[in-house]
């Protein structure tokens, strides 16, 4: 499980809104989960995993933010 609900991202998607892109750099014979937004500086969020991964990372193996259960207040 990669958790990456404190970042605040809420799924994989494009890499852009708050997903994850994952796809696999077959020259580098790396997989990246990135985010492409910026920060002012330049700045982005990436992971580099050996080997293709693309196949094997789906939803179910992140913890994206709001995925947890939904708590309700019963009693005082």
């Amino acid at each position: 499980m990669i958790d990456v609900a404190a970042l605040g991202y809420t799924g994989l998607g494009d890499g852009y809104g708050g997903t994850l892109k994952v796809s696999y750099n077959a020259e580098a014979g790396r997989t990246y989960v990135q985010d492409f937004t910026s920060t002012q500086s330049g700045q982005h969020f990436e992971i580099a995993l050996a080997g293709d991964h693309s196949h094997d990372l789906g939803a179910g193996q992140f913890v994206f933010a709001g995925a947890g259960p939904e708590l309700t207040l019963l009693g005082v």
